[in-house]
């Protein structure tokens, strides 16, 4: 990692990183570093919570699990997570590489995922301003948060592994039905940079069964409807007692090319 403020290395010394110029970042005491210079504006406390209570129900379990499948195979040594938010995801790709860093705007999500992962280092900073030297890392993933493409050409080793996870045409399609008169699939974007090759695409899909309504709250929460649906379409969430739908994943991944 490096220092935000002046670019020098950082070496971590006990519990405080620190580089050639004195600056100094305390681990806090569930063990991530902030390194977010100015103003914060990670999710909230309350999508947090929702966001750990569903996925820790492991309705995701399959992408997790495909995650960890891939990381292996491709020999992924140093993984560097961006927008990792809880660590559902990091936590369970932790244990097949050698060293594992987590990026997240919330000091909240990275307190959950500090606490649960003691093998990956979690950092508060921007994914579009990564505290990471340029090619450092031979694999990154970036799962459910936008792409930034630059900074993953430039902190990648040449032939490292960028993973990114998108939601599939139908993901949640149940969902949207009980919510909206008129329902759309999702659209689907390949990342198109010349840095870039398209080596492998998967799609991870299945259908679940949510019972519990807090659950189907938590997962209303930590999507984008949350905030675009109208106040009609959350009351039919608050009557859901039982929900079926769709989830489906791309996962698309990609090498840097040689420069």
């Amino acid at each position: 990692m490096i220092c935000p403020k002046c670019g020098a290395k950082l070496v971590c010394c006990e519990k405080t990183f620190r580089c050639e110029n004195n600056h100094t970042y305390d681990r806090a005491r569930q063990g991530y570093v902030n390194l977010m210079l100015g103003g914060n504006h990670g999710d909230s406390k309350e999508m947090v919570a929702a966001r750990h209570r569903f996925l820790n129900a492991d309705y995701y379990h399959l992408l997790k699990e495909r995650l960890e499948e891939i990381v292996t195979r491709l020999q992924v040594r140093v993984l560097l997570d961006l927008g990792c938010g809880e660590g559902y995801y990091t936590s369970g790709m932790s244990r097949h590489v050698a060293e594992c860093y987590g990026v997240d705007l919330s000091k909240d999500a990275l307190k959950i995922a500090s606490r649960m992962d003691k093998h990956t280092q979690y950092v508060v900073a921007s994914i579009f301003r990564l505290p990471f030297e340029d090619e450092s890392v031979d694999g990154i993933t970036n799962i459910f948060a936008p792409a930034p493409v630059d900074e993953c050409a430039r902190v990648l080793k040449n032939r490292g592994i960028y993973i990114r996870v998108a939601p599939h045409r139908r993901h949640l399609y149940g969902l949207k039905k009980k919510l909206y008169d008129q329902v759309y699939e999702n659209e689907m974007e390949l990342i198109k940079d010349e840095r870039f090759e398209l080596i492998e695409r998967v799609k991870v899909e299945d259908v679940i069964h949510i019972d519990d309504h807090d659950d189907i709250e938590a997962l209303f929460m930590m999507t984008p409807y949350y905030w675009k649906s109208s106040k009609e379409a959350a009351h039919k969430v608050a009557e859901m007692e039982s929900l079926d739908t769709e989830i489906a994943f791309d996962i698309q991944i990609y090498r840097k090319k040689d420069c």
